[in-house]
């Protein structure tokens, strides 16, 4: 969190960032309620994101957030080809992410049979013992 905080304070206000931006604020001619509409709604979608991040966090535990972070790195990149021509997806490209997702995939199945094995027997003993 310390991290944090003092990234937002040298970015915002030791680097200028915040005369920048009401330079850019105020000369919008008129249009500065719809850049201060553009900055809430990014603001209220920053918040969710994070709640629902720490919410897949703590339902989901860590193995699901590497997971989902690897496949929208994935997704991302592919994204990027459609959405972007500068660069043209090449055979080795691809094949990168292809393995990148496998290799997210067969972490994960692995993780979680061992994570199933685990509760597995403390299951059978509830039963057996009722």
């Amino acid at each position: 969190m310390v991290g944090l905080a003092f990234t937002t304070v040298w970015n915002v206000f030791l680097t200028n960032d915040v005369e920048e931006l009401v330079l850019a604020y105020n000369s919008t001619n008129g249009e500065s309620f719809t850049m201060f509409v553009l900055v809430v709604v990014s603001a209220i979608l920053g918040v969710c994101l994070t709640f629902f991040f720490c919410l897949m966090g703590s339902i989901g535990g860590p193995l699901m957030a590497h997971f989902t972070g690897n496949f929208k790195d994935c997704f991302l990149t592919t994204a990027g080809f459609i959405f972007f021509e500068d660069i043209v997806p090449s055979r080795s490209i691809i094949q990168g992410l292809l393995l990148s997702l496998t290799g997210a995939g067969y972490y994960t199945f692995i993780k979680y049979r061992e994570e199933f094995s685990k509760k597995k027997p403390e299951a059978e003993t509830k039963i057996k013992s009722n």
